[in-house]
């Protein structure tokens, strides 16, 4: 069996510099962005494979391997080199607010919160996705 963090060199990728609720999303940088409860909790039930309620740092490296949608949700990488492992590292702390090397939901969204990223009450489950949707700034429209 293959290292988990293993990835083909085919693709460089780059190391962010993050520090807590920047390590968000590297798109916060530039754009106010929104993303539904229920898409949120959908990624967070996919990454919680034995459905305690809790993602391992394990559970979510598989989790965006296996779903990339999931990786770009949270702003990661979704094959982890060694220059991508210690943002992966810097992402998941920041997430993790009381340490326990756990992930429950309401640290989810706080983590998304923080960032800037606007929590939209929950969508019909016909329009529920995972992708982060851009609000419109008074300025835009």
């Amino acid at each position: 069996m293959g290292d988990v963090c293993s990835a083909p060199d085919d693709e460089p990728q780059e190391l962010l510099a993050v520090d807590t609720a920047e390590a968000v999303l590297p798109l916060l940088q530039k754009e106010t962005l929104s993303v539904s409860l229920r898409a949120l909790r959908d990624a967070f039930n996919q990454c919680d494979a034995n459905k305690d309620n809790f993602v391992t740092k394990i559970e979510l490296i598989k989790a965006c391997r296996s779903h990339p949608n999931i990786a770009q949700l949270l702003g990661i990488p979704e094959h982890l080199r060694e220059n991508a492992r210690e943002q992966f590292e810097q992402v998941f702390q920041a997430m993790d607010r009381d340490g326990d090397r756990r992930l429950t939901f309401d640290e989810l969204k706080a983590y998304f919160v923080r960032g800037g990223v606007l929590l939209q009450p929950d969508e019909s489950p016909a329009e529920t996705s995972f992708a982060l949707s851009k609000v419109m700034s008074p300025k835009t429209c």
